[in-house]
Order: C-alpha cells, then structure tokens, then sequence
C-alpha cells in the first residue's frame, strides 16, 4: 500500500444531515476520518456522543449532504 493509500479518507462527510427524530437532526458540516486515525468522542449526557457514533456507522438516515464510507 502506498502513503497516497494509507493517507485516504475512509469516512468522509460533507454538508451532512442526519435524522434523529422526529425533529431533531444532526448537522456534520465537514468530517474526514483516515485509516489508522485514533478519535475520542467525548461529553456529557445527551450532548449527541451516540448520535455522532450512529452517523459515523451509518445508522441514522441521511436528509441531506454528502456521507461516504469505504471500510
């Protein structure tokens, strides 16, 4: 593999909005996560740290904006 493929992002999130609930939605407006990067989501409950682990694994539903996944 060479540095310009192991430098790839395997998430990437652009202008994204995903849906919560009923009318709660999570905005991302820009998020790159490479291979091997190390992240720590963090805060207080209810702050939005499963929200964010949900949008990442692609568990919640897309409205709007641009979600890519190659893992």
């Amino acid at each position: 593999m060479s540095f310009q493929e192991h430098n790839m992002p395997n998430i990437n999130i652009h202008n994204a909005l995903f849906s919560l609930a009923q009318h709660n939605k999570l905005s991302i407006e820009s998020l790159e996560i490479k291979t091997h990067d190390f992240w720590v989501i963090v805060g207080g409950n209810g702050s939005g740290k499963t929200a964010f682990a949900q949008a990442l694994h692609n568990s919640l539903s897309l409205y709007s904006g641009e979600y890519q996944n190659s893992f």
